[in-house]
């Protein structure tokens, strides 16, 4: 099995609020992974995302985004996933994955695809999560429940 080795990582999302797309990043990303795209089903990965690294390029929104109503950074300083099976073939596969937001567990299905160039891979996905679902904000008439996030990891052997 390759043995690759957590190199950096990105996570992005977008939400709509208020009709404006408003985006955001987390800077702290920290993951480990064994995967070996011959044999998907016995890959490993854990990610650990630091909520105190939320960027929105708005100091204010990135200190309400924060607080309890949304991440409550006081209780739960970081986001989760954890990979519970994975399948698929060549550069496509598909994960479900245990992502803990806020204290909350929900699996995930996460499409995933690979690049690979000689020693180092990229691995990226585009998925949508249900804010609500995490006990992120509460209901809004002005921001959707809808989350589009996109994660890239760089890997190397």
């Amino acid at each position: 099995m390759a043995q690759w080795k957590f190199q950096s990582g990105k996570v992005q999302f977008e939400i709509t609020n208020a009709g404006l797309t408003v985006s955001g990043h987390f800077g702290d990303v920290k993951g480990e992974v064994q995967f070996n795209p011959t044999n998907p089903k016995n890959s490993s990965i854990h990610a650990t995302i630091e909520v105190s690294e939320l960027e929105t390029g708005i100091g204010l929104r990135n200190n309400h985004l924060k607080k309890k109503e949304y991440f409550d950074l006081e209780n739960f300083p970081s986001i989760q996933m954890k990979l519970l099976r994975m399948d698929g073939s060549g550069s496509t596969f598909k994960g479900v994955f245990a992502l803990t937001i806020k204290g909350t567990t929900q699996n995930v299905e996460i499409p995933i695809s690979l690049a690979e160039n000689g020693n180092t891979a990229t691995l990226k996905s585009s998925f949508t999560i249900d804010r609500r679902d995490f006990k992120v904000g509460g209901r809004s008439l002005f921001m959707s429940d809808d989350v589009l996030i996109h994660i890239t990891a760089q890997l190397k052997v």
